[in-house]
């Protein structure tokens, strides 16, 4: 019997400092429909994103093909938010899933927040909306770029490429990729392919 109890106690303790290591934190109210293997690989691929972040080695490993590009240049301002000497972020440690819900097969949408308490009340220093999509050995993550303007249509002017919601001044645009043009041939530059997208 008092193997027992000594060995339940070693789970115990080794429950709670593997889970002290974790950045990404779920609080009892989410209710996060996935099996609990799969709830644990989410959150282990969460951390992993984040500890690759901090240790500024970001890498494709937990950053999805799609758009990947965008999405590492929002993680990169996020890191570099959290790393400023003077952010209060630094005596911070954790995040937490503060929603989390499917939007396609195998691809959710997940917000995380890093909000510190005190006296005063709540401090949310950020919100993170990423898409999670379940490779069935990982979770990779991704901004929700093409999931929120997937209805959107697109029009193309010289080397300039716009997406829209409903309606766009086309001569606008004309002009301004004549003038994007003129500025790049002055310098003796090919003038860059640039896409907008008009919010």
């Amino acid at each position: 019997m008092k193997k027992i109890i000594t060995l339940f106690f070693w789970i115990l303790a080794l429950n709670y400092l593997m889970g002290q290591d974790l950045i990404v934190k779920k609080p009892q109210y989410i209710n996060i429909d996935l099996s609990e293997s799969k709830q644990e690989l989410l959150i282990s691929s969460l951390d992993s994103l984040f500890k690759q972040m901090k240790g500024n080695k970001l890498s494709y490993q937990y950053v999805s093909s799609n758009n990947s590009s965008f999405t590492f240049s929002i993680l990169d301002q996020i890191q570099s938010y959290e790393t400023t000497k003077d952010s209060l972020r630094l005596t911070k440690k954790d995040k937490q899933i503060i929603n989390f819900y499917p939007i396609g097969k195998n691809a959710y949408n997940i917000d995380l927040s890093l909000i510190d308490y005190s006296e005063e009340g709540y401090v949310v220093y950020y919100l993170l909306n990423l898409i999670a999509n379940d490779e069935s050995d990982k979770f990779t993550f991704e901004i929700p770029l093409d999931y929120k303007t997937r209805h959107w249509k697109t029009a193309k002017t010289g080397n300039i490429t716009y997406y829209f919601r409903d309606t766009i001044l086309t001569n606008r645009g004309e002009i301004f990729d004549k003038k994007n043009t003129a500025i790049a041939h002055k310098f003796g530059l090919e003038p860059e392919k640039l896409e907008f997208f008009m919010v």
